[in-house]
């Protein structure tokens, strides 16, 4: 689970021991669990794409007003195992982080120009 300003954005659901042949045959399971319908996206297809963990590459995501469903079946084509999860993300939540995340890099950047310019 992750928190922003106290509030749940994000939390991830791992598996353990794949009984999946392959990322479809867990969407299509997982999704039919879930009971949601609507089309499945890849990595470059999101509306808000955030990088945060290789993975995140080969996930499936479903995305709604305000909200992201994920699944995947962790890093695929390197070794170890693989961790079949389903992650869900307040997409909101999401871009205030990023904004909050920018700012404090532009505020970091200008401490470190005037810390040049004063030595």
């Amino acid at each position: 689970m992750r928190f922003f300003d106290d509030h749940l954005y994000y939390f991830r659901v791992s598996y353990y021991g794949s009984t999946w042949s392959s990322l479809g045959d867990f969407l299509t399971r997982t999704a039919a669990q879930m009971a949601v319908d609507g089309s499945w996206k890849a990595f470059y297809d999101w509306e808000l794409k955030t990088l945060r963990d290789a993975e995140d590459l080969s996930d499936m995501a479903l995305e709604c007003r305000g909200f992201r469903i994920r699944v995947g079946l962790g890093i695929e084509g390197v070794g170890g195992e693989q961790k079949p999860h389903v992650k869900i993300e307040d997409t909101a939540v999401l871009q205030r982080l990023r904004l909050r995340e920018a700012e404090e890099a532009r505020k970091e950047a200008e401490d470190q120009a005037a810390a040049s310019e004063n030595k």
